[in-house]
């Protein structure tokens, strides 16, 4: 039995990567709310940057739609469906779903900014921040890695369901494909080694297997994307479960360096594609 999940806790000071990403999902939560207010209305493009935000924000803050709807003052639900569905909120809800993102970001910011926790050590490396992040979260990551890996697998399925006739949507599908392939079969890979760890969470080989695994995963992901990379996936659906495929690797300790730039390219609007092609997005 898997234990009950518990709000994770504020960031620690030195978590460079996480620090920016929770910073970057505030600074575009505060800018799309400020827009809305300013004019009583919100444009298509920005609720379209909403949509990005809600999906986004619960994986970079490490904070469940529960969380997220109670901090807003919103029903548990709410940021599951409406970027889910593509939803066209009211404009007080989306004031609020915003508000509410905020409010998480800085409460998972607030030691980094008021600089009252421990500084990490100076002595620790890649390999214990890794097994840091599991024996501290294992339970956490063992639930997010088994609906990413369902995530994965649905959308796998959706992708053999369409019968495209261009040859560069044929090969683009192809390409989907294998990278969510890759993110299935190793989230199924660090599910297995994370439920070793909720049977004996005080066995060091365990922790430290798990570990491993997260970091070999990261690994491929990593080196797929540097294969790969002018050819990524350019589906806003897709898009998001990638990208949370790469943080949730991240946050488990994989050190994945590709992770703040598809979170800044989320929460930006910018196309991934042009991303990892090194170049500047195009403006209308």
């Amino acid at each position: 039995m898997i234990p009950e999940v518990p709000y994770p806790s504020r960031i620690p000071i030195g978590a460079t990567e996480e620090i920016q990403r929770a910073t970057q999902i505030r600074d575009a939560a505060a800018r799309l709310k400020d827009l809305a207010a300013s004019r009583g209305r919100y444009l298509h493009d920005e609720l379209e940057q909403f949509w990005r935000l809600v999906e986004t924000a619960g994986l970079a803050l490490r904070a469940s739609n529960m969380e997220l709807g109670e901090r807003a003052g919103l029903r548990p639900g709410y940021f599951l469906s409406v970027a889910r569905k593509r939803q066209r909120p009211h404009l007080d809800r989306y004031l609020m779903a915003l508000t509410g993102i905020i409010a998480t970001a800085n409460e998972r910011l607030f030691d980094v900014e008021h600089a009252t926790a421990p500084r990490q050590l100076p002595g620790q490396d890649a390999e214990s921040t890794a097994r840091l992040s599991v024996e501290r979260d294992y339970a956490e990551l063992l639930v997010l890695s088994r609906s990413l890996a369902l995530m994965a697998r649905d959308e796998i399925g959706r992708i053999d369901n369409e019968r495209p006739n261009d040859p560069l949507a044929i090969e683009r599908n192809r390409k989907d494909r294998e990278l969510l392939l890759k993110l299935a079969e190793g989230f199924d890979r660090i599910e297995a080694a994370l439920s070793a760890v909720v049977e004996g969470p005080a066995e060091p080989l365990r922790v430290r297997k798990a570990s491993n695994v997260v970091k070999s995963v990261g690994r491929e992901i990593e080196a797929w994307f540097e294969k790969n990379g002018s050819e990524v996936v350019d589906s806003t659906m897709r898009i998001s479960q990638i990208a949370a495929g790469v943080m949730i690797l991240n946050l488990a300790g994989a050190e994945m360096k590709i992770a703040t730039s598809v979170v800044a390219a989320l929460v930006g609007g910018k196309k991934i594609v042009e991303l990892f092609k090194g170049k500047k997005p195009k403006h209308d």
